[in-house]
């Protein structure tokens, strides 16, 4: 992979869902881009409606609320990606 797109995410299923909808209509070839939710321990379900969604999609689950910058440095620890 090229590309990383890193979301964090608390809580916040509907805003998720919209967003990669958005990363789904990239005019940007998907070999080269990977995405990768942080999911900081959602009591919405927001994981799970991710996984059946959006399979392209990579959701790492913390068992804990990490906050923004903890969430995208799990998601930075878990891509080999160049940007």
């Amino acid at each position: 992979m090229k590309v990383s797109i890193i979301v964090p995410n608390w809580n916040l299923k509907d805003d998720c869902l919209e967003l990669l909808e958005s990363i789904k209509k990239l005019d940007y070839p998907r070999r080269f881009i990977q995405t990768i939710v942080v999911d900081n321990n959602s009591s919405d379900g927001s994981a799970k409606v991710i996984r059946e969604k959006f399979p392209w999609a990579r959701v790492i689950e913390s068992k804990e609320n990490l906050g923004y910058g903890g969430g995208v440095n799990l998601g930075v620890k878990n891509t080999k990606s160049d940007y």
